[in-house]
């Protein structure tokens, strides 16, 4: 129908009936009485009987059509197709039509998705444009005019379009319609005649609530309005009964080793109506290597009871074998939104954390006596890091040569000072100093950037070196200041022990916590390191203040265990030794693998350890970018995306702007387990998972509703139809198309002033 209300319409074609009615009854209001009179007037009227009638039919039909008009406005006529044969209305019109293809369209509507009513209202107001239009259509996943579903032009082929449109699904990407709005009025700027915007979209308040697409928007759309573009939005939005939604799944800690358990967490939320009761979360796990790859189902998680609006978040543990990677996913029962009830997270196995020991005090003829001996045997007894982590020990002449960021944390044990290494410009007084202990500056770049570092002092430091170089007034690695040795390390008898009222909860000493504290009496520390407390707080403002983690049970109760964050990583100075040399802490180191040492050293590694950024799961559209060992410069990659029969992709590794190699590739669109091979020229191959999941924001489907709409966008800059509110295809007639009633309202008023004007003429008023 060309009406937005056709019901206002029928009713004022009955209305028809009314004037013809009165009419009837006003013949048959009186009793003729002839009298003598009479006869004289009647002949009169009989020889003007024509004329009256013709007058009556006239003011009757003057009547009629007011009330067919009034009808008409009512139901607010917007054209069909003879439009173009009514006068002024043959001029050149643009359309641009802006579908929302985002995950969340893919919500059910009874037997179908939101999707498949904006296309089904899509493809109605198409077959009802001219030849001679012009149109577009956009959409939101796609919104530059270069990635036009169809480009701006006369549709010539209009089966074809259609059919195109039968075949399109909602995308797994998070998309807003800002880019595509601004692309639709760039199109439009250029257009002549009529100019019109439709936007299909389900307009969650998710989206609405974005403050830097709400500002692009507002701007657009009254740019839109300035130019004389006419803007309607059709909402589509409906809030859903049941939904819930796989917000997150991701690794907890620091990365996985093989052997070692894996914390994996889940994060869901409940975005329907109503309350969910006892959900099954469904797990499964690919474990792939280069050798093979098989799939092994983890035990359900349950969801007892989750209310409105509510989050669940559960921790599992999964323990992979040996080295590779693995794929954990997870599956939510059916609900009004399919696309965000399944996740995926990827991650590789590291064969151990890699840990470098830095040794002050080495000893090749005697290893026992070195520094890093029991260090090294609670962390890795077998050299061959089958308990999780693998040791490497350097010399401190080594430390130029070092690259930190190949490892996960550094220990810095009972070290003098650094090499003074040459500096390459010219410099003078304490700069040149500074600069002079590259290495140090190396260090201090691993922690900014995430690495762990710990400091143990002993005999050899020396505290100038330490506190100018290494504190720097609160701007380097050491915490605070220190001072000369206290205590006698010869002295057995002597000795202080951990406070374990004094241990910081939370902290890296959180092994003691609780009842652990009582542990603290088995550990005896004959000498130690007193700090400075005065140098906690640093004196550039910028710099984060040192924590106490621990002190010792003296009478000055002296910092035994300090901590700092310094950019993304942390330094812990223990103010002893990490041998036996100051203290007996270490004694079960060789007898016991699973004894106190050995249980701590390995707690604060796993702490400190620089976390490995997971570069293989994201969500869908991020693009693949993956750095590359030289090694494999002439290798081809081959990418099988999700979906069976899906259609892999080659693609060679390249530099990247700094000139490292990469892999890189935008065809990750799509949410579900990438395969990913990569075939070196001799044969070897080496295989990885990666991982696309729907934005967890996407199942937030609480639409907005026009007054919230219009409070963000603007509230005269569009036309607005709910597509809760009008059913059908008529939806797509709605909204801001050329408003041809207002002719009718004009023509409406005119026939009331020419009925009005010739009753009185006639005198039948």
């Amino acid at each position: 129908m060309p009406f937005i209300h056709p019901i206002l319409f029928w009713l004022g074609a009955a209305g028809i009936s009314i004037p013809v009615v009165i009419h009837i009854l006003n013949r048959r209001r009186f009793r003729v009485v002839e009298w003598a009179a009479m006869r004289f007037l009647l002949e009169a009227l009989r020889k003007n009987r024509r004329r009256l009638q013709l007058e009556e039919l006239l003011l009757l039909a003057l009547r009629c059509l007011v009330m067919l008009l009034l009808g008409v406005a009512l139901a607010r006529f917007v054209g069909c197709g003879g439009e173009g044969a009514l006068p002024g209305l043959n001029g050149p019109r643009t359309f641009v039509f802006v579908l929302d293809d985002s995950a969340s369209m893919g919500q059910r509507r009874g037997d179908e998705t939101l999707f498949a009513a904006a296309k089904a209202d899509l493809k109605h107001r198409l077959a009802k444009l001219r030849n001679q239009d012009r149109a577009a259509i956009l959409l939101t996943s796609k919104p530059t005019e270069e990635k036009a579903f169809f480009r701006l032009g006369e549709i010539t082929d209009r089966d074809a379009l259609l059919g195109r449109l039968d075949a399109l699904e909602p995308s797994d990407l998070r998309t807003t319609p800002a880019e595509a709005v601004q692309t639709a009025r760039d199109v439009l700027a250029g257009a002549e005649g009529e100019k019109r915007l439709y936007l299909l979209s389900d307009c969650r308040q998710e989206d609405v609530n974005d403050a830097e697409q709400r500002n692009a928007l507002q701007k657009t759309l009254a740019d839109l309005k300035a130019s004389g573009a006419h803007v309607a939005i059709l909402d589509y939005g409906l809030a859903a009964r049941t939904n819930l939604t796989l917000e997150k799944i991701e690794q907890v800690g620091k990365g996985a080793v093989a052997h070692q358990p894996a914390r994996i967490a889940l994060r869901i939320r409940n975005n329907g109506l109503t309350r969910a009761e006892n959900a099954a979360v469904k797990l499964s796990a690919v474990l792939q290597n280069d050798d093979a790859s098989h799939t092994v189902t983890l035990p359900p998680q349950i969801i007892s009871s989750l209310g409105p609006g509510e989050t669940w978040r559960r921790e599992i543990a999964f323990t992979p074998g040996e080295k590779g990677f693995v794929a954990v996913t997870a599956e939510l029962p059916a609900d009004a939104l399919a696309a965000d009830n399944r996740a995926t997270l990827a991650f590789d196995v590291q064969p151990a954390t890699k840990v470098l020991l830095v040794d002050g005090k080495p000893n090749l003829l005697a290893p026992e006596e070195a520094e890093s001996y029991f260090l090294r045997t609670a962390l890795d007894p077998t050299g061959r890091g089958e308990h999780g982590f693998a040791v490497d020990v350097i010399g401190r002449n080594d430390l130029p040569v070092t690259q930190f960021d190949e490892y996960d944390v550094v220990f810095l044990l009972n070290v003098s000072d650094a090499p003074i290494q040459p500096v390459q410009k010219k410099q003078v007084g304490d700069e040149a100093s500074f600069e002079r202990y590259a290495s140090i500056a190396a260090l201090e770049q691993y922690v900014r950037d995430g690495g762990g570092l710990v400091i143990c002092t002993g005999d050899r430091v020396d505290t100038n070196f330490y506190n100018d170089r290494l504190y720097h007034k609160g701007a380097g690695l050491l915490p605070l200041p220190i001072r000369s040795p206290a205590g006698d390390a010869a002295r057995s008898d002597r000795y202080v022990r951990l406070d374990p009222s004094s241990m910081l909860p939370g902290g890296v000493m959180s092994f003691f916590a609780g009842e652990g504290g009582a542990l603290t009496k088995l550990i005896r520390f004959f000498a130690f390191t007193p700090g400075d407390e005065q140098g906690l707080a640093p004196a550039d403002a910028s710099a984060s203040a040192a924590v106490v983690e621990a002190r010792y049970d003296d009478r000055d109760h002296t910092p035994a265990v300090v901590s700092r964050r310094l950019g993304r990583g942390r330094v812990v100075l223990i103010t002893s030794t990490a041998s036996m040399a100051w203290n007996d802490w270490a004694m079960d180191a060789v007898a016991d693998v699973q004894g106190l040492y050995v249980l701590f050293v390995a707690d604060l590694t796993d702490r400190l350890a620089r976390p490995r950024e997971n570069l293989y799961t994201h969500t869908a559209g991020r693009p693949i970018r993956l750095p590359l060992d030289e090694d494999l410069r002439d290798a081809t990659a081959k990418l099988t995306p999700p979906g069976v029969g899906a259609e892999i992709v080659s693609f060679p590794p390249r530099r990247d702007a700094t000139g490292r190699l990469e892999l890189f590739s935008n065809d990750a669109e799509e949410a579900g387990l990438y395969r990913l091979r990569l075939l070196r020229p001799d044969g070897l191959e080496r295989h990885l998972l990666l991982a696309r999941n729907v934005d967890g924001r996407e199942g937030r489907l609480a639409p907005a509703g026009k007054e919230t709409l219009a409070a963000a966008w603007g509230r005269d800059a569009f036309a607005y139809v709910s597509r809760a509110e009008t059913g059908g295809a008529e939806l797509a007639d709605a909204g801001m198309e050329k408003p041809y009633w207002i002719y009718f309202i004009v023509a409406l008023i005119a026939a009331m002033a020419m009925e009005t004007y010739l009753a009185r003429r006639f005198g039948h008023w």
